[in-house]
């Protein structure tokens, strides 16, 4: 039944195209917004009731999905032009065939590795896969007693999509599509923003390339990260605000609300990545000030529907609705704070495989920093004791850098700032993309792996990039580029740190529940050991005791699923004092997991 938010997801493209939008394209982007915002809505309304479970979850796709359907065999019938599409095709060159096969090439072999391959993101394992496990077991979103608090604080949009699927029947593998779709959906916005910023055939299909060919891009599309997802919900909203300010229609005040709602319920720095666009569609409407309160108000509703839920229980619990309970925004805000964040975060998009031109790289960031009076190692905007350096080039989800294009997207913006011959519409755009940039960095603390967070960044200027570049080169140099860009990308594709297609250790070879340990296998001979006693002793109700950053998803998957019931029996935070969803709780046995191993205690009480 996972296929029924699918269906429905298509009905209503053909809906919106018919009745409210005009391009294709856009009305699939509109319809994914209003489909995940009903997602969200049902799945808050089932949580208040304690329904969350298969038969509620089945029954509202149900009511969704049938009259969707009715209304597209009976009123909204879709045509095919058929012949136009093959004549449009035709008209294509070799080279420009060439680059859109090479896009369809990379989205089919992403998505055979979601399929394949078993989520073993990190977190996902600590806290993303084992909250929607906790959401299930409950059949409610209410918080419970945990020992990460990222269970319960962080974000929830695009587990809240897993939980769908997941309840109505689809396995494990289906996490990674989630962030799949999240890149297809993507590369639609990008193509369709590009051709807003004047971009040509050749200019948009670059911007697609460049895109699709992001290595942390490719390797997160695979995986239970959720940058791909925040990155596709900030390209459909600035493709709707964009919309709005040159034609004002209903339909693209309810798009850019509902993605930028979805952008922030997905991860925070939703906000920052589409603040400075919002700010600028609506300045747009400042001559017409009954349309600029009206679409304010509309904007606002749309991000506090979809964010009430979680705001809510985030302040009866921690007193905020933005609790974290790490340092994760910058002490203060000055000229070199904001300057080293800068530096440092380039500088993690410029690791090569060699240590020494890495040395030089982090020497040369150091100097640039103290041109400015600050320091490169600056603790009031870096997380923990971290000391800065220019990392090794990365095949893995947590820390890839995407190289290539960040040395073209600056050389881009460079001259694009420079030359006299870029547009207004080009000017405005890189603007709004710098003070995005300039806003994460002021606010968001350093992290090593800030390179997934800069995700959202790339795909936002992937556009700008196409517009650009489709203007200042030739057809023959756009496309060397665009293949110079696709050769580059296969490492990533093929050689997937956690989801290799080569090797003993690839995805064909290892056993699907191996393929979570790939990060730690030393871990896994316990795991099994620990699942075998409690199956075979029929323990169903299993207490657990572990630390923030011990993996639980996979005990969730090796035990037997039958009456299950997996709770904390130690919480030292303020979720301690919570009651289980459940009701009380009498384990039969308590596992007790930290970074070497899981022990397991059997107990009478």
């Amino acid at each position: 039944m996972a296929f029924l938010p699918v269906i429905f997801l298509i009905c209503l493209s053909v809906i919106v195209r018919r009745y409210y939008v005009a391009h294709g394209a856009a009305a699939i982007l509109l319809a994914a917004a209003l489909t995940i915002a009903a997602l969200v809505g049902m799945t808050e309304f089932l949580s208040r009731c304690r329904a969350l479970s298969f038969y509620p979850v089945l029954t509202g796709w149900l009511l969704l999905t049938i009259p969707a359907v009715l209304m597209v065999v009976t009123r909204a019938r879709p045509k095919f032009d058929t012949a136009r599409l093959i004549e449009s095709w035709r008209a294509l060159s070799l080279c420009e065939k060439l680059g859109w096969a090479s896009v369809i090439v990379i989205l089919a072999i992403t998505g055979i590795t979601a399929v394949v391959s078993m989520p073993n993101t990190w977190d996902s394992l600590c806290y993303h896969l084992a909250r929607v496990e906790h959401w299930m077991q409950n059949r409610t979103l209410a918080f419970y007693p945990v020992a990460d608090r990222r269970h319960l604080y962080m974000p929830p949009g695009a587990e809240m999509v897993i939980a769908h699927l997941w309840i109505l029947g689809a396995g494990p593998s289906a996490a990674n599509l989630v962030q799949w779709s999240a890149m297809l959906g993507s590369l639609i916005g990008v193509f369709l923003v590009a051709g807003q910023l004047g971009a040509g055939r050749w200019g948009q299909l670059l911007a697609v390339i460049s895109a699709a060919t992001l290595p942390m891009g490719i390797l997160q599309s695979v995986s239970t990260q959720t940058d791909y997802a925040e990155a596709f919900w900030a390209i459909t909203c600035i493709y709707f605000l964009i919309q709005l300010r040159r034609d004002f229609h209903w339909a693209y005040v309810w798009g850019a609300g509902l993605s930028w709602g979805l952008a922030v319920l997905t991860k925070g720095n939703g906000l920052i990545f589409t603040g400075p666009f919002v700010l600028w569609s609506l300045a747009g409407l400042w001559g017409h000030k009954k349309h600029l309160a009206l679409v304010t108000a509309a904007l606002v509703l749309c991000l506090a529907a979809l964010n009430a839920g979680h705001s809510s229980r985030n302040a009866r619990l921690f007193g905020s609705i933005t609790f974290t309970h790490v340092p994760l925004v910058n002490a203060t805000i000055d000229p070199q704070v904001v300057w080293g964040n800068v530096l440092r975060n380039f500088g993690l998009q410029i690791g090569t495989p060699w240590e020494e031109v890495n040395h030089m790289s982090t020497q040369a960031l150091s100097a640039a920093a103290h041109w400015l009076g600050g320091r490169i190692n600056d603790p009031r905007a870096m997380y923990a004791s971290d000391e800065f350096s220019v990392p090794r080039l990365s095949w893995d989800e947590d820390d890839a850098a995407d190289p290539v294009h960040a040395v073209l997207f600056s050389l881009a913006l460079l001259i694009a700032m420079a030359r006299p011959g870029a547009s207004k519409g080009l000017r405005w755009y890189a603007g709004l993309w710098i003070l995005a940039g300039l806003l994460f960095c002021a606010v968001a603390r350093w992290q090593p792996w800030n390179s997934r967070f800069h995700l959202p960044l790339f795909i936002v200027f992937c556009p700008l990039f196409g517009a650009l570049i489709g203007r200042w080169l030739n057809a023959q140099m756009v496309a060397v580029l665009a293949g110079a860009l696709v050769l580059c990308s296969l490492p990533w594709l093929f050689y997937n740190k956690q989801h290799p297609w080569f090797g003993p250790l690839s995805i064909w070879h290892l056993p699907k529940q191996t393929q979570f340990f790939y990060k730690r296998p030393g871990l896994l001979q316990p795991y099994f050991a620990v699942a075998a006693a409690l199956n075979a002793k029929g323990c169903t109700q299993v207490g657990l005791d572990s630390g923030p950053e011990d993996w639980q998803y996979p005990l969730w998957v090796l035990l037997n699923p039958h009456n299950r019931r997996i709770e904390y029996v130690k919480a030292n935070n303020v979720s301690g004092h919570l009651a289980y969803p459940l009701g009380d709780f009498s384990p039969c046995a308590i596992v007790s997991i930290n970074e070497s191993a899981p022990s397991l205690i059997f107990t009478t009480n």
